[in-house]
């Protein structure tokens, strides 16, 4: 695609607004845990926040972006639900995934896949 026509497209998106991401993305902050991936040995962990989030991925605020493409395993605090089984303290989401992109803010991770867990109430019959 030329330059020229990058350019009107990315205009016609701010024009009209709309968001053409294919997966729908939602405004969440989530407490997060990190761990870098690069280095199976001594795997760096650190705190982060999410920003937004799809099925596919998440933006996460920290101050300690990783790089691009580097694989990362995170885990994401999902605060108190409430079903016609059972209440739960929340759940937790375990992903695998790589870094796509970072910048100042923080950095946005793919997932490759992921699965919840519900974190029990202590108060169960």
């Amino acid at each position: 695609m030329s330059t020229a026509k990058q350019r009107t497209s990315h205009s016609r998106y701010r024009e009209s607004g709309q968001d053409r991401r294919r997966y729908q993305r939602y405004q969440l902050r989530l407490p997060s845990r990190v761990y870098s991936q690069a280095d199976l040995s001594q795997p760096h962990v650190f705190l982060a926040t999410t920003r937004d989030i799809s099925s596919r991925g998440a933006y996460l605020a920290t101050s300690q972006p990783l790089s691009a493409n580097e694989p990362v395993r995170l885990e994401l605090t999902i605060p108190l639900s409430r079903n016609d089984q059972q209440e739960t303290r929340g759940s937790i989401l375990i992903s695998s995934g790589y870094v796509i992109r970072q910048d100042k803010a923080g950095m946005a991770v793919k997932f490759h896949d992921f699965q919840i867990f519900p974190l029990l109430d202590k108060k169960q019959n």
